[in-house]
C-alpha cells in the first residue's frame, strides 16, 4: 500500500475485514482510521448514509445500526422523513431564535412580551436538541410544576408553553415526528388588591420622580407593567 493511508480504499479494506455478515443492501459497520467508534453505512436514495454509531462496543454498534436501518426503511415507505446529523443537532434555542426573527419580520406588536415568555423556556430547554422533546412530556410537566411552585401566573406559564410549541412544531412536523402533548393550566385572571385613587395619590409622592407618571398612567389605564414599559 502507498503512503496515502487515509483514503476511501483503506476504509473499504477495513469494512471488508469486518467479520459480521450482512445482507446486500442493508449496510454495515466499519472503523474509520483515527477513531475508536464504529461507523455505519446504509444505502439511502442514490447514495450512502454514513455516520458514527457513537459506540466502541461492536454489539451496541450493531443495535444502533439496526435502529438506523429501521428509520431508513420507514423513510423509504413515506412514514417519516429521515433525520440526519444536521437535523439531530438542531437545538430548541435555534428554533426559538428563528421564531423571534419571524416575529420581527412580521412586526408582531407583542414581541417584547413574547421575548419575556421565551426567556423562561429557553432557560429550561434551550440546550436540548429539538428531537429530544419527542416523548418528553414528563420533563415539560416538571417545568410547569417548577413554575407553579415559584408562584408564576398560569397565564404566563401557558404563554411560555405556547411559544415553545410554535417554535418546535414546524420542525417536528416537517420530519414527521410526534409533537409532545402539552397541557394548559386553567387561568383565573381576576385581579385583586386594586388601589383606590386616594391610595395612589398617597403612594406617588414616595416614588422616585421617573416612576410617578408611570404609576399614574398605570392606574388610569389598567395596563400591565410590561405593556406600559414597551411604549415609546
Amino acid at each position: 500500500m502507498t503512503s496515502e493511508t487515509i483514503t476511501s480504499d483503506v476504509v473499504q479494506v477495513i469494512e471488508a475485514r469486518t467479520p459480521w455478515r450482512r445482507k446486500r443492501g442493508e449496510g454495515g459497520l466499519y472503523r474509520r482510521p483515527g477513531t475508536a467508534y464504529w461507523w455505519m453505512r446504509i444505502p439511502y436514495r442514490s447514495g450512502m448514509l454514513r455516520e458514527s454509531t457513537g459506540e466502541t462496543d461492536k454489539k451496541k454498534a450493531r443495535e444502533r445500526l439496526k435502529e438506523r436501518r429501521d428509520q431508513v426503511a420507514a423513510a423509504r415507505g413515506g412514514y417519516t422523513t429521515l433525520v440526519g446529523p444536521e437535523q439531530k443537532s438542531k437545538t430548541v434555542k435555534a428554533l426559538l431564535d428563528a421564531l423571534v426573527q419571524d416575529f420581527e419580520l412580521r412586526k408582531v406588536r407583542s414581541l417584547k412580551s413574547i421575548k419575556s415568555y421565551i426567556k423562561s423556556v429557553e432557560k429550561a430547554f434551550g440546550h436540548w436538541k429539538a428531537v429530544e422533546l419527542v416523548g418528553a412530556e414528563d420533563a415539560i410537566t416538571r417545568y410547569i410544576a417548577g413554575r407553579v411552585k415559584a408562584r408564576h401566573a398560569p397565564a404566563s406559564i401557558n404563554h411560555s408553553l405556547q411559544v415553545l410549541l410554535q417554535a418546535i412544531r414546524p420542525f417536528l412536523t416537517k420530519h414527521r415526528l410526534p409533537v409532545p402533548e402539552i397541557r394548559r393550566l386553567p387561568e383565573d385572571n381576576v385581579r385583586e388588591g386594586f388601589y383606590s385613587r386616594a391610595d395612589v395619590e398617597k403612594l406617588i409622592p414616595a416614588l422616585p420622580e421617573d416612576l410617578r407618571d408611570f404609576t399614574r398612567w398605570g392606574f388610569l389605564c389598567g395596563w400591565r407593567k410590561a405593556e406600559i414599559a414597551s411604549l415609546r
